[in-house]
């Protein structure tokens, strides 16, 4: 697959996840620790996601290469925020995000300015989206959002084949 295409794949692990797993004794101490500073473990992983997009940025012959991010779960959303921020991102596929903040990822107040169907809409602006679920529901912001500006082609609603 490498040969037939001209692209570069990097899988980062961030705060919590993989090598920096937190282990059941330390995660409530860690969580006190973020919450302590005005942070949530998911807030952190969104400063985690934008750190990685800016390494890969940085050198390598990376500067000004379109970047498609992937995420499933809780970290399809951290990297939905991630893409607000971070400039360029060409794509992002999410792989059965969670519908509302109600189940993740978790930021201090951010209920109380939109949830996660808002901030889709808001990558739409910059990003194609793909989303990769099962049932139907749940994105119907976003989708119209893409009817009344002509975005029709920058989001993708697709069955997901990988259960959570």
């Amino acid at each position: 697959m490498f040969e037939s295409f001209d692209w570069v794949m990097a899988y980062v692990a961030p705060t919590g996840v993989g090598p920096t797993q937190l282990g059941p004794e330390r995660s409530g101490q860690r969580n006190l620790r973020f919450q302590a500073s005005g942070h949530t473990i998911d807030s952190v992983r969104v400063w985690d996601a934008r750190r990685a997009i800016r390494t890969l940025r940085s050198g390598g012959g990376m500067r000004g290469v379109p970047l498609w991010l992937q995420g499933s779960g809780r970290m399809a959303g951290v990297l939905t925020y991630a893409s607000l921020f971070e400039p360029e991102i060409t794509r992002l596929d999410l792989h059965n995000p969670p519908r509302s903040h109600k189940n993740g990822p978790f930021l201090f107040n951010i209920l109380d300015i939109m949830d996660l169907p808002q901030a889709v809409a808001v990558a739409l602006e910059r990003s194609k989206v793909v989303i990769y679920q099962e049932g139907k529901g749940g994105w119907e912001y976003p989708a119209k959002v893409v009817r009344v500006l002509g975005w029709e082609k920058s989001l993708q609603l697709r069955a997901s084949h990988i259960e959570e």
